[in-house]
């Protein structure tokens, strides 16, 4: 489990329980959330296997991409072979090796890039990008009915319901539709169905994300990313208008004290982890103000992710496409072969683009990488002889044998992780809390970090209180500094801390401990690292007095 498919899983069961005012928000995209959503209704699981119905739906999602990346490429060598039949020179189209590559793409992209053991909906997005990209090859080859239109329109109003950074995309690609068809006097109108389709398809949502936040909006996530990781506002939570220029919270996480950095967040936002079940909510009144010298900045940061990314996982992909490139004669035709592939190349650089502005992870980019990689390759012109054929079956053997090693390793090295924990100790935590008297519903503090209590999910608890630790992404600790400073506090200063605590109407106390032996009061649960605190109820009610001393 991961931060994200917790919120994911919380706004689900919001959704099903008929909630909606408190489903809808402005971070979290619908689509991925009603999918949880519909499987937690249907299957009703016990707490301990919900974790194992979301990746077994992971699964049914990732063979939902691997059929939509089937239509792609069944049309796209479709297109490709009728391509080459027309041109004069003889130019070798070796379905088989196609065949092979693309499907080799798609494995290595899903599992090392996008990856399926976490929670989030990029595969959904990776899935619907394929079919966009599939009817976009059909239209190039001459499919241009008005239903084609339709349906692309169609399958992009989806794809924005999966995540946000699809609703600009989706112009992009109704553009390229129409520089797929080539001639504009014969596009406008269809692309304008494709357009009111989309309209029809993401109307309803984007009404009521507009109507909550009280604005037209498509979604927050994306000027909450740039206010981040560009303009330098404190990342994810906890936002307290720095630094200066950046906007003033209009309702932020409120700060109990200094020292150690305490917050109170127990509403009105609810979930598991009320500050990222919706973060627009806590950083609204951000301005994601545009700063030549820190977007600079950005541009040269994702930059070099991109360089990593090429060198660390595409390395071969590149060799074997310069490799094609030098061997072939015909190197200036690649100019005229790419032009051929503008349907594909246009979105692809565009997403590429869009995401290096900003913020750049493997799993936003990975299905617009395979789609330049398949455009890329497909414009470099083979004569069709012997040593060429044999040429190409080298070359493509040796990228499909190099992604095949690439996958095999984060298989390997996953198995060893479940073989060295084979313990769920989330789940004892959450066991063990109800063992000590805290019920479903309940509310508990916490510290240390609570991006990863997952805990609290399956005891079915909501954190309304922490000393978080810091972090560098939600899902990554940069040093758990802030709960330190608790467990190496004085007595004086961590009953402090247990008043202020008490005061927010909590249970109880629950912190992970890292190097320091809490005292008596604190009882550790199970044979985990989390110790738990329990709160008097007299003090629950009047945040009487008391010890937490060592």
């Amino acid at each position: 489990m991961n931060p994200d498919g917790i919120s994911y899983l919380d706004v689900g069961d919001a959704y099903f329980r008929g909630t909606w005012h408190t489903a809808i928000n402005g971070y979290w995209s619908p689509l991925y959330s009603w999918l949880l959503g519909l499987s937690m209704w249907l299957v009703r699981p016990p707490a301990y296997s919900e974790f194992v119905l979301v990746h077994i739906l992971n699964f049914a999602v990732y063979l939902f991409g691997l059929a939509c990346f089937d239509f792609f490429l069944s049309t796209f060598i479709a297109y490709q072979q009728r391509n080459h039949s027309l041109t004069r020179a003889g130019i070798v189209f070796w379905e088989e090796a196609w065949l092979a590559l693309g499907f080799t793409l798609f494995i290595w992209s899903s599992l090392r890039l996008i990856t399926l053991q976490l929670v989030t909906p990029d595969m959904c997005v990776a899935g619907l990008v394929y079919l966009a990209a599939g009817i976009l090859v059909r239209i190039r080859g001459g499919h241009t009915s008005s239903s084609t239109f339709a349906i692309l329109g169609a399958v992009l109003g989806i794809g924005y319901l999966a995540k946000a950074p699809m609703f600009p995309l989706a112009f992009v690609f109704l553009g390229s539709s129409a520089v797929a068809v080539g001639k504009l006097n014969r596009t406008v109108t269809r692309v304008f169905i494709g357009l009111m389709t989309f309209a029809v398809v993401t109307g309803p949502y984007l009404l009521a994300v507009s109507n909550k936040k009280g604005g037209f909006t498509f979604g927050d996530s994306g000027k909450l990313n740039y206010a981040e990781y560009v303009s330098g506002v404190t990342r994810y939570v906890h936002w307290q208008g720095q630094p200066r220029g950046t906007g003033s919270p209009k309702h932020p996480t409120r700060k109990l004290l200094d020292y150690p950095p305490m917050y109170e967040f127990a509403s009105p936002i609810g979930g598991t982890y009320p500050p990222w079940y919706d973060q627009s909510y806590w950083y609204e009144g951000v301005l994601a103000r545009v700063d030549l010298k820190r977007q600079l900045e950005a541009l040269g940061a994702n930059a070099t992710a991109y360089a990593g990314m090429l060198v660390s996982e595409q390395a071969g992909l590149l060799i074997g496409f310069l490799v094609l490139f030098f061997l072939t004669p015909r190197k200036f035709s690649l100019l005229k072969g790419l032009a051929k592939q503008s349907h594909l190349l246009i979105p692809s650089l565009a997403a590429l683009a869009m995401f290096g502005l900003v913020h750049v992870e493997s799993r936003y980019i990975a299905s617009f990488v395979v789609l330049l990689w398949v455009a890329l390759f497909s414009g470099i012109a083979i004569p069709d002889s012997r040593i060429f054929r044999k040429v190409m079956l080298c070359v493509f053997s040796a990228v499909i044998i190099v992604l095949g090693i690439q996958c095999a390793k984060g298989t390997a090295r996953d198995l060893i992780t479940i073989a060295q924990h084979p313990v769920d100790m989330q789940w004892q935590v959450a066991e063990g809390l109800h063992v000590l008297g805290i019920q479903p519903g309940d509310k508990v503090a916490s510290i240390g970090y609570s991006f990863g209590a997952y805990w609290a999910r399956l005891a079915r608890v909501s954190i309304v209180a922490e000393i978080p630790a810091d972090i560098d992404s939600p899902g990554t600790i940069l040093s758990p500094v802030s709960d330190n400073i608790f467990w190496e506090s004085s007595c004086d200063v961590q009953s402090r801390v247990v008043e202020k605590f008490a005061q927010t109407g909590v249970k109880a106390i629950i912190g992970e401990v890292h190097q320091h032996l809490p005292s008596k009061r604190w009882i550790r649960v199970g044979q985990s690292a989390y110790y738990t605190y329990m709160i008097p109820q007299q003090r629950q009610a009047s945040g009487g007095t008391g010890s937490a001393g060592r």
